[in-house]
């Protein structure tokens, strides 16, 4: 597609989203010396997006480059790496969630890898008891869910309590993300022997690149009953490894213990995650019974981040927004390409009956 040179331009905001509008100046031929202008693209943007795009406009600016030269890539990366516009999916997956006409609960996350900040994830979860069956899978077959995987999805979609439908935002593409959690079932085995200690599914997750769907994974969510603070500690010790999770493992470390002070030691529910065919390995644990304020992390992620090369400005202006926001998970660990990750989610609204 030729790109398309843009000279007008306006912006919308409200508390969950920006809107941007660029369009051309034409000249009206009847008013004479006036002129419209028509909109050709709509970019809309998560508030942190927004904020650290307009960052790095400024700094570009203060750069003062010379019409024709190149900006400095430490600036256009803040940007988008190869200059083009994504369209956003967050709101095509928001209104088809919002059409079934029930509660929702809504979370938002970002994601920290080595020289990555990408934080536009969203997840939207939905009582299966409150939907339909076949609405859940039309929303699915809608945001182009792979054959296979909507099969399987509606195979064990009646034992679920809750379907997540997600999706993660980057620079390039997006990720729809689908969840079928199976908390009564797992609720129940474990309150039928409270001695057991063997991994249980909790999530079976469903994975697509949004503009090729061929690129699919399916992701097992085991969580390991009853674990002690010093039991997940010992557990994500042994997949935080090596000589470069170092700074990791002791974040994590801090950030559990921070967690079990707050909430006076009770169990919090920890899971492990693996994907079939590649190197995914990796924890996640729910630590919503501390009611930690977001803000309260950032001396600890503050070291993530230093450790994982990531420029401090869209870092710092996502804590700005979501700050006051209350922490629920954490997850860490090495993702699908082996490479280190970390993930941080906080509440925007619970889910009904949570």
């Amino acid at each position: 597609m030729k790109p398309r040179r843009a000279d007008a331009f306006q912006a919308h905001g409200t508390r969950e989203e920006i809107r941007l509008l660029f369009g051309t100046l034409s000249r009206d031929t009847g008013r004479k010396g006036q002129f419209t202008a028509g909109a050709h693209t709509r970019v809309v943007l998560s508030p942190f997006t927004a904020k650290g795009l307009a960052r790095a406009l400024e700094r570009i600016l203060e750069q003062a480059t010379p019409a024709g030269e190149e900006v400095p890539p430490q600036a256009a990366a803040h940007v988008s790496p190869n200059g083009s516009l994504i369209p956003n999916e967050q709101e095509k997956l928001i209104r088809l969630v919002q059409d079934l006409g029930v509660d929702f609960g809504v979370e938002r996350s970002f994601k920290m890898a080595p020289g990555r900040l990408l934080p536009d994830r969203l997840l939207l979860a939905v009582n299966t008891r409150d939907a339909a069956p076949e609405r859940l899978v039309q929303i699915c077959r809608e945001i182009g869910m792979p054959v296979e995987q909507g099969r399987l999805f509606r195979e064990r979609l009646d034992e679920a309590d809750t379907v997540g439908l997600g999706i993660e935002q980057s620079y390039k593409t997006a990720t729809y993300k689908v969840y079928l959690e199976f908390w009564e079932k797992v609720k129940k085995l474990v309150g039928s022997n409270p001695d057991r200690r063997e991994p249980l599914l909790l999530h079976l997750g469903f994975k697509w690149d949004a503009h090729d769907p061929q690129k699919a994974a399916m992701a097992r969510y085991m969580t390991h009953p009853m674990l002690s603070t010093p039991g997940i500690l010992k557990r994500v010790a042994s997949i935080l490894q090596g000589p470069g999770a170092r700074v990791s493992l002791e974040t994590a470390r801090a950030v559990i213990r921070l967690a079990a002070r707050r909430a006076r030691n009770q169990r919090f529910i920890y899971l492990e995650v693996g994907e079939q065919g590649n190197p995914r390995r990796s924890f996640d644990v729910n630590l919503y019974k501390a009611a930690l304020p977001l803000k309260e992390l950032h001396p600890l992620l503050s070291g993530v981040r230093r450790a994982f090369g990531i420029p401090k400005d869209g870092f710092e202006a996502m804590f700005e927004q979501a700050g006051e926001r209350i922490f629920g998970h954490l997850s860490a660990g090495v993702d699908r390409q082996d490479k280190d990750f970390w993930t941080i989610s906080y509440e925007i609204r619970a889910r009904p009956g949570v």
